[in-house]
């Protein structure tokens, strides 16, 4: 019986991520290699110790490696978070790529945090690009379009080693709403840009889990809305709602 409400109930909510998964599967050769390792060790030499030096090895990759289990809620105007982390601010400014005015939500990404980045919306991958910043980090851009043509833009900023950030997904590709696109090992810091007419559901301190946590919602409303690059920004904000809370 609770078997069946448990299913009725993710029926409702949304998909559910991979039950299998307990591990990012770009962490199974550490692992595996450590494990192998760990065995031979104690096959030639005959000492536990080096072998719960690198069990606890396996533990400390897990903490970094560790991919939680997700329910993706079944909001088709919804807008998940991509990573794990806690919202830093909620502001309006211009945003890269569309060069209009949008909605900027940053979440800050720590190292011990599940790494797996993930599609805020469904929609199609417009465009790609990786820049270099002046105090030598790098900041990787992606611009999703949706079917309804609401644009959205995630920007990821690295200070060093840019070549730890794996995305899985080229232009043109299509994604699924919390879908798995990408690796984000360590501390990060993730901005996402949203049509400034959203309604925004997180705050500055809030935790926000990856796949799950709702960022807001996508505001259609009959008025034509600018357009830049094809597709739409937001017809500015309501009058009387601040940038975020609402129903």
């Amino acid at each position: 019986m609770v078997q069946l409400q448990w299913r009725e109930t993710i029926r409702q909510a949304g998909v559910v991520s991979p039950p299998w998964r307990i591990l990012a599967p770009e962490s199974l050769p550490w692992v595996f290699g450590l494990l192998l390792l760990g065995l031979l060790s104690f096959v030639f030499y005959g000492s536990f110790w080096v072998p719960l030096v690198l069990s606890l090895a396996v533990l400390f990759i897990w903490v970094f490696f560790r991919e939680p289990r997700r329910i993706i809620p079944n909001k088709p105007l919804g807008l998940v978070s991509p990573v794990d982390g806690r919202v830093s601010a909620v502001e309006k400014t211009r945003a890269p790529m569309l060069d209009c005015e949008m909605i900027r939500i940053s979440i800050r990404k720590s190292a011990f945090d599940p790494s797996a980045l993930r599609s805020s919306t469904e929609g199609r991958v417009r465009e790609q690009s990786i820049s270099h910043l002046e105090n030598g980090g790098w900041r990787c851009l992606t611009l999703v379009e949706t079917d309804e043509g609401d644009a959205v833009v995630r920007v990821v900023v690295l200070r060093r080693f840019p070549q730890r950030l794996r995305l899985y997904m080229q232009s043109g590709e299509r994604l699924g709403q919390g879908q798995r696109c990408g690796f984000l090992p360590l501390a990060a810091a993730v901005e996402f840009y949203l049509p400034v007419n959203s309604n925004v559901k997180v705050q500055p301190g809030q935790r926000v889990l990856a796949g799950s946590t709702l960022l807001g919602f996508f505001v259609h409303k009959e008025a034509v809305s600018a357009v830049t690059n094809g597709a739409r920004c937001g017809n500015g904000a309501l009058p009387g709602v601040g940038v975020y809370g609402g129903a």
